[in-house]
């Protein structure tokens, strides 16, 4: 009895050994990221696919070099490739209007799947290296689980996001001027 336990207890242990572990095969790596205030977060590169996460604290743009050197290359689409996801935060507290993505020495293979935190897309562009988003009613709005297939001839690219605000209407720059004018005139004739 005792022979068996440790023979079945041997064979467990030899199974799981021989699971292989989740390899980042098609996952890119964040080689340098050009954040300007704002801050990416690698997620899941060891979940095989490159799982990004970028909050907006202002809307200066952010630039995310990925290395996808030793990937897997996908018989399908004929070049090695990237799975990609990304949830991007408006912490901002300035509604957007739009928000553009780009990718260098890479492009889009499969279509992506857009999940607006909260309100509508009215409009989605999306050509074989960008995306654009277009929000209606401009809000405090982020893109949770943005996803696609990457093409990735060149083992380094580039992945560049930028929200667009609300422009300000002409009418506050006209006030704050005519403000700016009274404080002016006010302070002249103290003097």
């Amino acid at each position: 009895m005792k022979s068996r336990l440790s023979g079945a207890l041997c064979a467990c242990i030899f199974t799981l050994a021989s699971i292989p572990v989740m390899e980042s095969a098609n996952a890119a790596f964040v080689d340098a990221v050009t954040d300007n205030g704002n801050s990416v977060i690698d997620v899941g590169s060891v979940t095989g696919m490159t799982y990004l996460e970028v909050h907006f604290n202002n809307l200066n743009p952010v630039w995310i070099d990925l290395d996808n050197t030793g990937a897997a290359f996908d018989p399908f689409f004929g070049m090695p490739t990237d799975q990609m996801l990304v949830s991007v935060y408006n912490d901002t507290g300035i509604p957007w209007t739009d928000f553009h993505f780009e990718f260098t020495n890479a492009s889009i293979l499969q279509p992506l799947n857009i999940e607006p935190q909260t309100g509508l897309v009215t409009d989605l562009q999306i050509t074989d290296t960008a995306v654009w988003l277009f929000f209606n009613p401009p809000e405090e709005i982020g893109l949770l689980n943005g996803q696609g297939v990457i093409g990735t001839p060149n083992d380094l690219y580039s992945f560049h996001l930028q929200p667009t605000a609300v422009p300000l209407p002409a009418a506050v720059w006209l006030f704050g001027s005519g403000l700016l004018g009274l404080v002016g005139m006010a302070r002249r004739k103290k003097a």
